[in-house]
């Protein structure tokens, strides 16, 4: 039967106390004192074993780790009336196996754990090997006092080695407690050298961290007194340092109240933090760059604004011809902010062609007002923090397009030009459409808040004008926030007009030349927007009168005398003619059409080609079409078929004909994209000519929607088809009647050189495009800005 061993234990807090070693204990607990009051009187035996958590004031069994130290009294000193520092020295270890707690102190029935150091060389090899690691770690704990080393040198016993290593590791006590508890001496040596590997990494990546520490302290110590010392220099010469003086002009700005308070809020509180920061810390460029964005906004600069009328119609007619409507509307505009000083909206948009000034009427506008203008080119752009600008946590952070033209105006109120708004686009780095609600919004745009800045900026008083060649890629949501204004196409004597009056002197100035150097003739001009253009706008018109200017350019380097241009030298001067009238024989056989389309850069004229194959009554339909434009040949088929009679279709087996009878439906240009509705009239005119075996009237193209029932359907674009179909020499055109409302846009020299119908049915369509005879109901009119449109019947 095992004999138990009767102690009494004292509870360590926050320590383990091994065998071997002498440790100091200040003991002050009732139940404490008590038993070492009893130790010395020999009542009973002391036993020291470690507390599980030192808060716990009176233990319990589980509070208690299950192996301890022996112990015996060296030395008992009363401190006060409560307190003993008492000194003892560990003996054996015990294994706890009875606990009493119902006593004035704890007392225990434990099992002696012996520990024998065998004689083997493989222990030994591993003694030395902690041994060994043992010196290192004390190399590395620069705290240890030197005589550490012999003390370690000096022990023999394989256990003690181990058990003295393990009461001087800095580490928690359940890994010190693990030590105790193993009595084999091997396995505990195998777990000190586990410990201390663990300590010496942990010591020397502390030691590392700490050499680069000091190592970076002696060099800001180093940097700092250079700095004072070139600060002691830079006021011997009387030189400014510039950090400082950026700083002192920041806080001079704040006592004169040149922010915002919001604003200087946030200036006053990143100036501290720049004073604070050394200078060469990378926080400290971030920091001198936020406030350097904020000084450069002009938070308390305006423009006056100066609005003359009279003077503004007279810039707008100055620099550009026709555009009436578009004028009109920019002078209203214009009227409206005089009575209205802080008038918030419309945004303005100006939708039309390329090349037709849109950007120049902005920048007419801006001077007319006289206010600053910044252009910001939208086209391509597809990230949000364009717009919105970077948060300051990436690195090269900067702000938007928009607090950057704030800062390119220097005033708080410019004229920002949004230019190609409609080719912004979209992916995963967000919606830059998205981020221009806010900033198009007027009942939001007071607080504008850019990423970078992280500050509301007041955009109530920027005039905001966009651009678009089409607002077909525009979001809703943007456009509801838009004022449309649309910019069309010029005519062949608008045309005309720019040249002689805008593009030519320019041409002139850019190449060097004056005016005696180089005499185009109107014929000439003429003869260049036919021949060499096919345009809405008139950018290949002025490039093209560019490459006259640079032969006059030569011939005047050569000494040649005057360059004079007439229409007959321009295949000598320009090469052959790019663009052939494209009316010549395109009525001559059946089954052709003419129709009208509107694009993006301007109207155009669209040819119909079908021919008929025998078959089983299939439908082929190729040139790139869309979806809708086949339903629309689907439609004009269907409409055939159902009323073949009454379109003239006179054959005595014609339903048997048309099931026996396939139908090809070919749109030229077939690389070029084709959709819409429009086409519908001049599809089933193309198809009652093919089946007629008649051709369509010369000089005839036609625009509408067809429905099933006949009717023809409104359509839009109407001025940019009707300028198509002048361009390309149409003498009548077929329009839906309810589009007569839109001739009022029309120039007059178009509506006197073309005849325009309105048509509400096929039946009135296909009478109109077989007659020989003068048409009845073509429009006359003279005048856009008549109330109504007259209509002879």
């Amino acid at each position: 039967m095992t004999e138990y061993r009767k102690l009494g234990l004292l509870p360590l807090r926050n320590d383990v106390f091994f065998p071997g070693a002498v440790l100091q204990l200040t003991v002050g607990r009732p139940a404490s004192v008590a038993l070492i009051n009893a130790v010395q009187e020999g009542e009973v035996e002391l036993g020291v074993l470690s507390q599980r958590d030192a808060a716990v004031e009176t233990p319990k069994r589980e509070d208690l780790f299950d192996v301890g130290t022996c112990a015996s009294i060296i030395s008992v000193m009363q401190t006060d009336n409560d307190r003993f520092q008492v000194m003892v020295k560990g003996l054996a270890r015990f294994e706890l196996k009875e606990l009493d707690d119902t006593g004035e102190f704890l007392r225990a029935d434990v099992l002696e754990l012996t520990s024998l150091d065998p004689e083997d060389d493989s222990l030994t090899e591993l003694t030395a090997t902690v041994r060994k690691k043992s010196l290192d770690y004390v190399t590395l704990r620069r705290d240890l006092p030197d005589r550490a080393r012999t003390v370690l040198e000096g022990i023999r016993s394989s256990g003690r080695l181990a058990d003295v290593i393990a009461a001087h590791l800095e580490m928690e006590l359940e890994p010190r407690q693990q030590v105790l508890a193993t009595a084999d001496v091997e396995e505990r040596l195998q777990l000190v050298l586990r410990l201390l590997e663990e300590q010496c990494e942990e010591l020397k990546v502390s030691s590392r961290i700490q050499q680069n520490l000091d190592d970076e302290r002696g060099r800001h110590q180093r940097e700092q007194y250079l700095r004072h010392k070139i600060r002691a220099i830079r006021e011997e010469l009387g030189d400014e340092d510039p950090d400082e003086s950026f700083a002192d002009a920041l806080e001079v700005r704040l006592v004169d109240g040149e922010f915002p308070k919001e604003i200087a809020a946030v200036v006053k509180r990143e100036l501290s933090r720049l004073r604070a920061i050394p200078g060469q810390s990378a926080e400290f460029t971030v920091v001198r760059s936020y406030l350097e964005w904020l000084a450069a906004l002009p938070f308390n600069e305006t423009t006056k604004d100066e609005i003359d009328l009279d003077a503004a119609a007279e810039a707008l007619d100055a620099d550009h011809h026709g555009l009436e409507r578009p004028k009109e509307r920019l002078l209203e505009f214009l009227a409206v902010h005089k009575l209205k000083e802080n008038m918030r909206g419309p945004i303005l948009c100006l939708v039309g062609p390329p090349g037709v000034g849109k950007s120049s009427l902005a920048r007419a506008m801006a001077e007319a007002i006289g206010r600053k203008m910044v252009r910001i080119s939208l086209g391509g752009v597809r990230d949000e923090a364009e717009v919105r600008g970077h948060r300051r946590t990436y690195v090269g952070a900067l702000p938007g397009r928009i607090i950057k033209a704030l800062r390119q105006a220097g005033s708080m109120n410019p004229l920002i030009v949004l230019d190609e708004i409609d080719k912004l686009g979209s992916d995963h780095r967000g919606d830059p459409c998205a981020a221009l609600l806010e900033v198009l919004d007027p009942e939001q745009n007071h607080a504008f808040v850019d990423h970078y800045l992280d500050v509301a900026v007041d955009l109530s008083q920027v005039m905001f004008v966009a651009t678009a060649n089409t607002l077909s890629s525009v979001p809703a949501a943007l456009k509801d926030r838009l004022e449309i204004i649309e910019v069309s196409s010029y005519t062949s004597f608008e045309k005309q007009a720019i040249a002689l009056k805008h593009l030519l002197p320019r041409q002139i100035g850019a190449h060097g030349l004056d005016d005696s150097d180089i005499t185009i003739s109107t014929e000439a001009i003429s003869a260049v927007i036919e021949r060499y253009t096919r345009e809405a706008g008139v950018r290949q018109l002025e490039r093209e009168l560019g490459a006259l200017c640079r032969k006059a350019a030569v011939k005047k380097v050569r000494q040649s005398g005057e360059l004079l241009v007439d229409d007959i030298d321009l295949i000598e001067l320009l090469g052959s003619r790019k663009f052939l009238p494209e009316m010549a024989g395109q009525n001559s056989m059946p089954g052709v059409s003419i129709g009208l389309a509107w694009t993006s850069v301007g109207g155009e004229i669209l040819y119909v080609e079908t021919t008929a194959m025998p078959g089983k009554g299939k439908l082929s339909l190729t040139g790139s079409l869309g979806d809708v434009m086949k339903e629309s040949a689907e439609t004009a088929v269907t409409y055939m078929r159902a009323h073949a009679q009454a379109l003239g279709i006179h054959h005595p087996e014609r339903h048997a004909l048309l099931e026996k009878t396939d139908l090809h439906i070919h749109f030229p240009a077939g690389a070029v994209p084709k959709d819409g509705p429009s086409a519908g009239v001049a599809l089933l005119c193309a198809i009652v000519s093919l089946l007629r075996g008649v051709p369509l009237r010369n000089g005839l193209a036609m625009t509408g929607e067809i429905s099933l029932r006949g009717r023809v359907l409104p359509v839009g674009g109407i001025k940019e088809k009707l300028l198509a179909a002048h361009r390309a020499g149409i003498t009548t055109v077929l329009i839906p009647k309810l589009n007569e409302k839109d001739l009022r846009d029309v120039p007059d020299s178009v509506l006197d050189e073309l005849k325009i119908i309105g048509v509400e049915s096929m039946n009135e369509v296909v009478d109109l495009a077989f007659d020989d005879d003068i048409m009845p109901g073509a429009l006359q009119s003279n005048s856009r800005r008549s109330e109504s449109v007259q209509i002879d019947q």
